[in-house]
């Protein structure tokens, strides 16, 4: 026979949610949005640091539930898969293509452009916003970019190179006119421009101090 015990409930209840809590803590770097509605939950601003871990939550009253995960479908998570495989492939050998173009190729023999030409690439100062870790995506960031008096996302692949944070305030170049790319991760609509061969050894191009968002490269 069970006999209710509402003071043992609650203390159950309590250590139950702060444990959750410590949880999604320590997740918050792979999931952000999933930490932003559980900080919320408990009426808290956005956890960013490991140390609120030691904090225990006592006579809080918490918000309404929301619901705050769907189960994972298995065919979903294999799309996810294939998709970031093929783009995997494709910049794998556009990588190898232009090694090649570079190793065979010297500076005096390139294709030559004319002004014209190089007048239709919109090249425009910018400054990251934020920057998010795509958890389906093992080498891509979602970027949120200013242009002065727009944002835009930019989907770029240098989650080799770069840490998140690191990256937060910078100035850097990207083309602005590229035609938006539709991907499984959101809309791309823009290219951050970087030096290098690619993996851990790429640059992202930074003006010089004084340049401001929105401002083109002429």
């Amino acid at each position: 026979m069970v006999t209710a015990d509402p003071e043992l409930t609650q203390k159950v209840l309590t250590t139950t949610l702060n444990l959750f809590r410590i949880i999604t803590i320590y997740l918050t770097p792979v999931l952000p949005e999933f930490s932003a509605k559980v900080s919320e939950l408990f009426g808290e601003k956005p956890y960013q640091e490991f140390k609120t871990v030691h904090q225990v939550l006592t006579s809080r009253q918490i918000g309404l539930y929301k619901h705050l995960m769907t189960r994972i479908d298995p065919l979903k998570v294999k799309a996810m898969m294939d998709e970031s495989k093929s783009i995997a492939e494709k910049l794998m050998a556009l990588k190898a293509k232009a090694k090649t173009n570079t190793t065979t190729t010297s500076p005096q023999s390139a294709g030559k452009i004319g002004i014209d030409d190089f007048l239709k690439v919109d090249l425009r100062v910018a400054q990251i916003l934020s920057a998010e870790i795509i958890p389906e995506a093992d080498k891509l960031l979602r970027l949120k970019v200013s242009l002065g008096d727009e944002t835009r996302q930019i989907i770029a692949g240098i989650r080799s190179a770069y840490k998140p944070e690191d990256l937060v305030g910078r100035m850097t170049i990207i083309v602005a006119n590229l035609e938006p790319r539709k991907m499984k991760f959101g809309m791309s609509e823009g290219m951050v421009l970087a030096a290098g061969t690619g993996g851990s050894d790429l640059f992202i191009l930074s003006p010089d101090s004084g340049a401001k968002p929105g401002q083109r490269i002429k």
